[in-house]
């Protein structure tokens, strides 16, 4: 009797432990991303890929096909460009305000005199990143850009 009940209970595990979830399990997530506004997530679904892509407050799901993948992997390149920029601006910010205030407080210590030849050391290198951060900016708008008019091809 116990055999018995100590058999029912294994085959019961067995059943719900292995074979109803690789049952269930219809689409795997291959890919996601988020980054000002633009979205993807790339499914795999038995045997194709199926795209939810987003921007803003439209979106659209797309089922991948050769006359189409081109656009989706630009589109996918796009958003992954934009976030991988945005986190870089973020960080050339930050530096940015961190070297804006160093000189001012080498500007308030100096008494408003920029004659000492130190002053370059700590000049030179807040021009420069501003030159970056601004440089930074245009190629996250055209990202932007880029990402906007490949969103609008595909949707539409």
């Amino acid at each position: 009797m116990q055999q018995r009940i100590i058999h029912y209970l294994f085959t019961f595990l067995f059943f719900f432990i292995l074979i109803i979830p690789t049952t269930s399990v219809t689409s795997t997530v291959i890919g996601e991303r988020n980054a000002m506004g633009f979205h993807y997530v790339v499914l795999q679904e038995n045997d194709h890929f199926k795209w939810d892509i987003a921007h803003k407050d439209s979106q659209k799901v797309i089922v991948e096909s050769p006359d189409n993948a081109g656009l989706l992997a630009q589109y996918r390149e796009a958003v992954n460009e934009l976030h991988s920029t945005l986190i870089v601006s973020l960080i050339i910010l930050i530096i940015v305000l961190i070297a804006a205030i160093i000189c001012w407080l080498f500007f308030r210590k100096q008494k408003h005199e920029l004659k000492n030849p130190a002053s370059i050391v700590f000049v030179l290198p807040f021009a420069l990143a501003i030159m970056i951060v601004f440089k930074q900016s245009l190629h996250l708008n055209q990202t932007i850009q880029q990402a906007t008019y490949i969103f609008h091809h595909i949707s539409g």
